[in-house]
């Protein structure tokens, strides 16, 4: 009676079989990755524009007159409490802007001009230039992810001296970071922290005449 011989895999087939099987997992994982960034990325535009509308029916609803950053932390909260302190790429918001005690961390960070870091000799905080001062540069590093990462930003305009105030007339130039392009909004400004607590991005405010 003849005997089936039984021929197994060789050792290049196998390895052959673990490195298709490494490349399928890695691609699979990246795919996994910037589908995630890409939803998170849709759910802070998203965020943005919703305290942008939020902030335009106060106005509408006040002679148009912007509401100032207390008044906009409340309108937030009240209108969106479950979105509140969830950042758009998962988990809660920076840790700093939770913090009730701290005049800025009531989910929304104030960022009138004169609060910010600014690379020496910049006028304008929001220009690319100053930008990297803030986010590198001044500080040496980026800014604290766990500080800031998914938060909102709001400030009110003012062309004179930078400082907050009610200057519904007030514009501004911002470089918006993940789009990569450099927005004039009037009135106020908004935005929001990327997870590495980058800033500006998705930037919007009231519109132009």
């Amino acid at each position: 009676m003849a005997r089936t011989k039984r021929r197994g895999f060789t050792l290049i087939e196998v390895t052959l079989a673990i490195v298709i099987g490494v490349i399928m997992i890695a691609g699979a994982t990246l795919l996994y990755n910037q589908s995630k960034i890409s939803s998170g990325n849709s759910r802070a535009q998203a965020k943005v524009l919703a305290l942008q509308q939020l902030i335009e029916e106060y106005a509408a609803n006040n002679q148009g007159t912007y509401p100032g950053i207390d008044s906009v932390r409340s309108l937030f909260k009240r209108k969106r409490p479950d979105d509140y302190l969830k950042s758009p790429w998962g988990g809660q918001i920076g840790t700093d802007l939770q913090q009730a005690g701290d005049a800025q961390a009531r989910g929304i960070a104030d960022h009138s001009k004169t609060k910010s870091t600014v690379a020496p000799g910049d006028n304008d905080p929001w220009t690319q230039e100053a930008l990297e001062g803030m986010n590198t540069v001044a500080t040496g590093k980026p800014l604290n992810k766990t500080s800031y990462n998914g938060g909102l930003a709001f400030s009110l305009n003012n062309a004179s001296t930078g400082t907050e105030g009610q200057d519904n007339t007030a514009t501004r130039s911002i470089f918006d970071v993940i789009t990569n392009v450099t927005k004039t909004v009037r009135g106020y400004s908004l935005w929001i922290y990327d997870q590495q607590g980058q800033y500006p991005n998705f930037a919007a405010g009231g519109k132009p005449e």
